[in-house]
């Protein structure tokens, strides 16, 4: 088979390869480009990047109450600032989620500054300032803001989780989890809607396996292989650390037009910069290892088979010793591939600051490596992350991210996943690697202090493998190989692998797979409770490749 493009597959006789390839493209037209440019000009700035937040509100005279035009408003450590209007209105755009300073000073008055301002993603944070006149320059007063318990203006359910609470509250170890604990939200499932019936937004990216649906987890080939092709968590193209995250919030329907493509709920994320002083973070974590999983045993049957095997030995028929043969368990398998013996390990290291006096940076990488609760079961990610910010003026800003999950494809390693059909012959279920990428650049432009610009470009990528490694090329598979998956790129590789013509048969041996697995039932071997695999999995790599193309798009928010 060979790569297909948009949406046409094509199928070669010669090697049993299937790959699925999605490609999703975003132009934006000159026509529309200039329409856009347009509205620059005529709309005032609104929080359509959904990543960023908004201060506002007025200052005014603590005793007459007079407005105060011309007052001068700060974001401390930060360039961001405004100046209130002849009503004494003020706003402040572009501010990244967390908790700031507001200094505000006037002629005449004593300076104020406002603590504990949290600026939450995608929403208005209103605070009204007062001043005292004084006729000499005083001490700097200091007062603390206070968050509404009800926000009035809210017309749908929102949760929103700042970064002090990630990293110091929560008991989680994964956006899935945090996203558990919000209200209408269940496994997964907001608002009782189906998962990828949900977005979720990485700085107003979005990073949604949009093909989840219909992709590797309920293919028609997993019939044949009773092998998992994802879990039910993995709905995106990435996973992001934790401890990049800045704010995240969960909306629950009825959202605004600027969520398109969502009808269940939005999972918005907005990632850490790296700030103006240097700070990292070291976490690691291990369970106790020999724990496995509750209930009876996977091999709690295996006295039933061993006497099944024996049976189909005394019936000394040619097609029941045939079987038998086929019914080898090597019970020492339990201990290559591991039954709950060894620790699941999950480590982070995040490092983030200066970047010269314009820019800073902020770094994240984990890892974890888990051998399971069952037997044959093993998966290793490192998910890595950097994002740049660089002020090429006080009005100009380049920020750049990169978010990279290797699942073993750039690593070398491979994955697998348990079946309850492969558990007595654990070389016939597949193994897996996966690469998700995600990274993107935007320039942001305030024109004015009321109206900005945002262009960006965004690449997005997902490849997920299943297929089955022969290290020493002997023709069958074996306990410790994980090397390259097979391609059978030639009429020999397939022959030695499928046998003439996919017949699965070399002379009077039967090869290792079989040409067509949805009507061979000579290795289901019904016993106990259901049926069990012994031979003959599937054709090499027909479930090898799913690839979601990567989608660039560039776009212009005003």
């Amino acid at each position: 088979m060979q790569l297909c493009e948009s949406k046409r597959l094509r199928l070669n006789s010669l090697s049993p390869v299937l790959t699925r390839r999605v490609v999703m493209q975003h132009r934006v037209s000159r026509r529309g480009v200039g329409v856009l440019l347009i509205a620059l000009t005529l709309l005032a700035a609104t929080n359509a990047f959904a990543a960023l937040g908004k201060i506002a509100g007025t200052v005014k005279d603590a005793q007459t109450g007079a407005p105060l035009p011309g007052a001068n408003l700060t974001v401390v450590g930060t360039i961001l600032g405004a100046s209130s209007d002849a009503d004494g209105n003020y706003f402040i755009l572009n501010v990244p989620p967390g908790v700031y300073s507001v200094r505000v000073t006037y002629i005449g008055y004593e300076t104020k500054v406002i603590n504990n301002v949290a600026v939450r993603l995608d929403v208005t944070t209103p605070i009204d300032v007062t001043l005292t006149q004084t006729v000499v320059a005083g001490e700097e007063v200091t007062v603390v803001a206070e968050r509404a318990l009800v926000d009035r203006t809210l017309t749908a359910s929102r949760a929103s989780i700042s970064a002090n609470e990630l990293n110091n509250t929560l008991p989680t170890s994964s956006i899935a989890e945090i996203v558990e604990t919000t209200a209408s939200t269940f496994r997964g499932y907001i608002r009782g809607g189906r998962k990828y019936e949900s977005r979720t937004l990485v700085d107003g990216i979005n990073i949604s396996d949009t093909y989840f649906s219909g992709g590797t987890g309920d293919g028609v080939y997993q019939l044949y292989t009773s092998t998992r092709r994802s879990e039910g968590s993995e709905t995106n193209v990435v996973n992001v650390n934790p401890e990049t995250v800045s704010e995240l919030a969960v909306l629950a329907g009825t959202f605004n037009a600027e969520y398109d493509a969502a009808s269940a709920g939005i999972i918005n994320i907005a990632t850490r910069d790296g700030g103006r002083k240097l700070s990292g973070k070291v976490f690691f974590r291990s369970s106790a290892g020999g724990l496995d999983h509750a209930g009876p045993g996977v091999y709690n049957d295996l006295a039933r088979f061993q006497n099944d095997r024996q049976s189909l030995l005394n019936n000394k028929t040619a097609s029941d010793s045939a079987r038998a043969r086929l019914m080898a368990f090597d019970e020492n398998s339990k201990s290559t591939f591991g039954y709950g013996e060894d620790p699941t390990m999950d480590g982070e290291l995040s490092l983030g600051g200066p970047l010269t006096e314009k820019g800073n940076f902020y770094f994240s990488s984990r890892v974890l490596n888990s051998h399971g609760r069952f037997t044959n079961e093993f998966t290793r990610e490192i998910n890595s992350s950097l994002k740049l910010n660089y002020n090429l003026t006080n009005t100009q800003k380049l920020t750049g991210n990169v978010i990279l999950n290797d699942g073993g494809i750039l690593g070398g390693w491979k994955n697998r996943t348990f079946s309850s059909r492969f558990k007595f012959f654990p070389v016939g279920n597949p193994q897996n690697e996966k690469l998700g990428l995600v990274s993107y650049l935007a320039w942001t432009n305030s024109i004015s202090p009321k109206t900005f610009f945002d262009v960006r470009a965004s690449y997005i990528g997902r490849t997920s493998r299943f297929g089955y490694s022969d290290d020493d090329g002997n023709g069958r598979i074996e306990q410790g190989e994980d090397g390259e998956f097979l391609k059978l790129t030639t009429k020999e590789q397939s022959e030695k692998y499928l046998g003439a013509g996919g017949s699965g048969v070399i002379g009077t041996q039967r090869t290792f797979f079989t040409g067509d697995p949805g009507n061979e039932r000579y290795h289901d071997v019904p016993f106990s409770s259901g049926q069990y695999r012994f031979g003959q999995p599937a054709s090499a790599m027909r479930f090898s490749s799913r690839v979601i193309s990567p989608a660039r798009s560039i776009s212009i928010i005003s």
